[in-house]
């Protein structure tokens, strides 16, 4: 395997993964899935920027929703289930701090992509949450 080989099949997640040589390709031995060496090494890799509760740049690869307002309309979470809109405030954390359960500190201020942060306190206290009641 190169050193673009896959550690886990991208359709599934499954790690029983081979290469085929009738195919020149990586294989999922779960799924069938098939894949070349390209499929990883154009990938940009993953900047949410800052982690809202430390505040380190690696590996924060972890968006997280909270149910509270985001700080601006249309830029949060939503549902197409119950009809909420872009409404819900994100968070974005590091590994370690989503393993090790930390509170955040801040919030993302707009789009995820754009890595502005506001102050998680600054956030209206009003709920933001799942309507599930049907009529």
């Amino acid at each position: 395997m190169s050193k673009n080989s896959p550690e886990f099949c991208p359709e599934c997640g499954s790690t029983n993964i081979t290469y085929s040589d009738d195919f020149d390709e990586y294989l999922c031995r779960n799924c069938e899935s098939m894949w070349d060496d390209d499929y990883y090494s154009d990938e940009e890799p993953l900047d949410l920027g800052a982690c809202c509760a430390c505040g380190k740049t690696e590996k924060v690869e972890n968006i997280l929703t909270i149910n509270k307002r985001a700080p601006i309309p249309g830029t949060g979470w939503s549902c197409v289930v119950c009809g909420l809109p872009y409404d819900g405030a994100v968070t974005v954390m590091c590994d370690d701090c989503v393993v090790g359960n930390k509170e955040p500190k801040e919030v993302c201020y707009g789009y995820v992509k754009d890595k502005k942060r506001i102050s998680y306190t600054a956030l209206s206290e009003e709920e933001f949450n799942h309507n599930f009641q049907h009529e």
